[in-house]
């Protein structure tokens, strides 16, 4: 009997010992300034000894810096990051997670999805341009403003007219947003509209994430396109609102609108830019067309980063008068932009 239970004994202990649960992990501090020298300490706790493994990963699971790779520890493990990735160039401005693996445990928060939550601004001021709020936990930001009503179901409705950050990193606690005023198209002063609205919406981040700051010479978004190797996150096929895409899909790109305007109809030539405008266009969406923040069409766009809306103008009345679109994605996304038009030069 005892000769039989050895060899169940040997394995057991040593997948045991393999096992090497990782018992904490901590951060100094939850942001930093790289390119001002500044740096981050990661203290990493784990039961017994075991080798280990510590990765940092952007916001889509791409490795970004290996920290330690097989590194033998006998429980404590204390490591530095400067900010820079494995080709020792800085980091974008951005918010990076911890992957760390010992024996069979992982700690890897980044694949528990978080859900979204509203936050309420403290206070914006236009003579200072400073808008305020406050953050529970460290999160990815969206805030939007623009001219809004509710309906008779309690919605608000009304056009995005400026989308003041889209889906940024923020540190917990008091935050101050910079901003002047102007929708996307810099003509109209937002706050100066009837029914004047700022919308913020925020998603947790990672336990643990760190957030880099001060990089002036690229965009994470800008480099995303380029990346390689594969994210180490599970594929989704679903989404929620705004959950599980990646940056190439989750930011709006910008949209350029060209308008020619008769007595009864305003012809608008939609073009979408930047690096994400191809994906952005080829997600399913619907485009809202406003004239002066009320909703005059409602339309499926085509899968392209160009198209051509002809508005009805009947019921309008001749003069000038403000077009705003808002092409939003059912993923979440919403490009906005808006143009004057004139139509008092038309007889009707």
């Amino acid at each position: 009997m005892l000769r039989r239970l050895l060899p169940l004994l040997a394995a057991f202990t040593a997948a045991s010992l393999s096992a090497t649960p990782i018992r904490a992990v901590h951060i100094s501090r939850p942001f930093f300034n790289p390119s001002l020298g500044e740096q981050v300490t990661i203290d990493v706790t784990i039961a017994g000894g075991g080798l280990l493994d510590v990765q940092l990963l952007d916001r889509d699971g791409f490795v970004v810096r290996s920290l330690a790779s097989h590194v033998s520890t006998k429980g404590h493990a204390v490591l530095r990051w400067d900010g820079r990735a494995d080709d020792g160039s800085i980091v974008t401005d951005e918010a990076w997670s911890l992957r760390i693996t010992s024996g069979n445990s992982s700690y890897f928060p980044i694949a528990r999805p978080a859900r979204m939550y509203t936050v309420k601004a403290d206070a914006y001021s236009p003579l200072t341009g400073i808008l305020r709020y406050t953050l529970p936990v460290a999160s990815r930001v969206h805030i939007q403003s623009g001219s809004a009503v509710r309906n008779a179901d309690g919605a608000m409705e009304g056009p995005v007219l400026k989308t003041l950050v889209d889906r940024a990193p923020r540190a917990a606690g008091a935050v101050v947003e910079q901003w002047n005023g102007f929708d996307e198209s810099g003509i109209v002063h937002v706050p100066d509209l009837p029914n004047f609205v700022v919308a913020i919406a925020a998603t947790p981040l990672p336990e643990n994430s760190i957030i880099t700051v001060g990089n002036r010479k690229a965009t994470f978004i800008e480099l995303a396109a380029s990346r390689k190797g594969s994210s180490l996150l599970p594929v989704r096929t679903s989404h929620e609102h705004h959950v599980g895409l990646t940056v190439l899909d989750d930011v709006a790109p910008h949209l350029r609108i060209a308008a020619t305007a008769t007595a009864d109809t305003a012809a608008l030539a939609l073009t979408l830019d930047g690096p994400t405008a191809e994906r952005f266009s080829r997600q399913p969406a619907t485009l809202f067309v406003f004239v002066d923040a009320k909703q005059i069409l409602k339309l499926t766009p085509a899968h392209s980063v160009e198209t051509t809306v002809n508005v009805p103008l009947r019921g309008v009345a001749p003069g000038r008068h403000l077009v705003s679109v808002n092409w939003e994605s059912d993923l979440g996304p919403v490009a906005a932009n808006s143009v004057r038009i004139d139509t008092s030069r038309s007889a009707r």
